[in-house]
This record gives structure tokens, C-alpha cells and sequence, in this order.
């Protein structure tokens, strides 16, 4: 995490769910939430899938 005076970034980090899961009901609510959090802070995030890993690059503005 990396704070500077008007912003704060972050990385998320998390293992890729196995593929078949059965729980595809909330499958994707976390990044519709880090979406809407992004948008309250008139911030920008980035979700993308590496190595097996789902990672989301999050910038927010701190001074709202």
C-alpha cells in the first residue's frame, strides 16, 4: 500500500477460485464492490487475472 498526500494505492492479491465452483451466485461481487468504492473516491481500479492469481490495482483520492 502506498500513500502519498492526496492518494492511496493498493494491490489485492488473491489465489483464482478453482475452476466448476458451484457458488457462481456471488461470483464477482468483490470487484463490483471495489468498483462502486473506487467511484465514491473518484478513484480507478484494474482487475486482471496473472499466474493464477486475481489481482486488482486500486488509486483513491484520499482528500474527499
Amino acid at each position: 500500500m502506498i500513500y502519498q498526500e492526496d492518494v492511496l494505492y493498493t494491490t489485492i492479491v488473491y489465489t483464482c477460485l478453482a475452476a466448476g465452483n458451484t457458488e457462481t451466485y456471488y461470483h464477482g461481487a468483490g470487484t463490483l464492490i471495489v468498483g462502486d468504492i473506487a467511484k465514491k473516491y473518484e478513484g480507478i481500479y484494474d482487475v486482471y487475472k496473472e499466474s493464477g492469481f486475481f489481482c486488482c490495482n486500486v488509486l483513491l483520492n484520499k482528500n474527499l
